[in-house]
């Protein structure tokens, strides 16, 4: 796709360079989100400042604007004294220091910005459909987008644990969930965008094709990991990196971020609302441990340990008379926690051997029945993510957090003792436990890349 190759501009004079950076609208934006993290100038496209850096004042960013400034780079992470940073220090010295961590989506494509451009919208999609409304985007300057969700979005604390010190592995495991969530939209939009883009995506010796051999969408944080900061020239090309509402995206053109064309009148992680990205983290964290539960269990020889986590099915459809207690509360409608239950039903179901297009009537019937029903494009987006799988995966265990019991369709019978998923209660009283056992596989997940990304 030669034909929207990043082009490269000339680049500007010092003066203007400068003229630039001291525009009102231009440093108001660029400080709003500097406090608290560290921030690294280049000088004269060539060296980096020293580190650790900071800007508590707008002035500081003024001052290494007319020191020759040409790019500037921020933290992911926020912290609470940004100048007590220190290669030397250990783990838990950096958790103590740190405050938090805005989530950021790195998508970089060496292919044709088009591939950038529609993985964006894909994401933002994705994070709209788990609840997130403030979602922030931006042109890297370059080959690729940045989309964003502002640390104030995320629950302080998971399980008890501050979601401070969950970096890097819980936003690392968040862009593999989400890449996993978009991927089979992903390849059917590139095959849309050029078909020979399936030679690109093919790998030698499968008949699977991974988007992600096209795109990047970087998910290998370190700590003190640095991004470009909005409104900041990218040195490689001269263009700035400028924020973009969401529905500009897909009109977006180079030469809509040649810095006189850069009008300054969008923020970046400026906007949020308390807990919005909730259901993500608890999404992704439940895909996590299948994941590590996967891996675990996959690499042992006897099938029958893995307990029926994994069915290459379909068993038997087993009949809604041996659904357990919990999943009949849950089909007859709930007020909340019903975006818990699709997840739960989805993967209950496809365990029980159900197809997934009877799935997608029951769901659909059953949401007809929630006194606020979800909307339909929810669904319909899980059950694309589920038919992705290559097998069942059982639902979340009777004593999972912020399952059963938390949603108050927890009502024991006299056989729900025996048993410690609502799946296995389902398979053991119709009487295809064992069958379903013989029909475990050992089949891994694919790995999107070669830095273990599971989809």
């Amino acid at each position: 796709m030669d034909n929207d190759k990043v082009p490269v501009s000339e680049r500007p004079s010092p003066d203007k360079i400068k003229e630039y950076y001291l525009r009102p609208e231009i440093l108001k934006h660029m400080f709003s989100i500097s406090p608290g993290k560290e921030i690294v100038p280049r000088f004269n496209a060539n060296y980096y400042g020293k580190r650790p850096s900071s800007v508590p004042f707008i002035g500081d960013l003024e001052y290494m604007v007319k020191e020759g400034a040409t790019s500037f780079h921020g933290s992911v992470e926020l912290w609470k004294n940004p100048f007590a940073l220190s290669s030397e220090l250990k783990k838990q010295e950096l958790d103590s220091l740190r405050s938090g961590w805005d989530f950021i989506l790195d998508i970089d494509c060496d292919h044709g910005f088009e591939y950038a451009r529609a993985t964006a919208i894909l994401l933002i999609s994705a994070l709209e459909t788990f609840g997130i409304k403030n979602i922030s985007a931006k042109f890297s300057g370059s080959r690729g987008i940045h989309v964003a969700v502002s640390h104030k979005a995320f629950p302080e604390k998971i399980d008890g644990r501050h979601i401070s010190d969950m970096y890097p592995e819980l936003p690392r495991n968040i862009v593999g969930f989400l890449r996993a969530f978009i991927r089979k939209q992903l390849t059917e939009k590139f095959l849309e965008i050029d078909q020979s883009s399936k030679r690109l995506m093919k790998d030698e010796g499968s008949e699977e094709l991974d988007p992600y051999n096209i795109v990047d969408v970087e998910e290998n944080w370190g700590v003190r990991h640095l991004f470009r900061l909005p409104y900041s020239f990218n040195e490689k090309t001269w263009l700035v990196s400028r924020p973009l509402r969401k529905e500009d995206i897909s009109g977006f053109r180079f030469e809509d971020a040649q810095p006189e064309n850069v009008p300054g009148d969008i923020g970046f992680l400026e906007n949020w609302e308390e807990d919005e990205a909730a259901t993500l983290v608890l999404e992704t964290m439940d895909w996590a441990e299948i994941q590590e539960e996967l891996d675990k269990k996959m690499k042992k020889d006897n099938p029958n340990k893995y307990e029926g986590k994994r069915f290459e099915g379909p068993l038997k459809k087993i009949d809604e008379q041996y659904f357990p207690p919990c999943i009949k509360k849950i089909l007859e409608g709930l007020e909340d926690g019903r975006k818990r239950a699709i997840f739960i039903l989805i993967n209950f179901l496809m365990t029980c051997g159900w197809p997934l297009k009877e799935i997608e009537d029951i769901l659909l019937e059953w949401n007809k029945r929630n006194p606020d029903p979800i909307k339909t494009v929810y669904i319909t987006t899980q059950l694309n993510y589920a038919a992705q799988k290559e097998a069942a995966i059982l639902p979340a265990n009777c004593e999972n957090k912020g399952y059963y019991k938390d949603m108050k369709v927890c009502v024991p019978d006299g056989f729900c003792q025996k048993i410690l998923n609502p799946a296995t209660y389902a398979l053991k009283k119709s009487g295809v436990f064992e069958k379903g056992k013989k029909k475990v596989t050992k089949k891994t997940a694919k790995k999107t890349d070669s830095k273990n990304a599971k989809k």
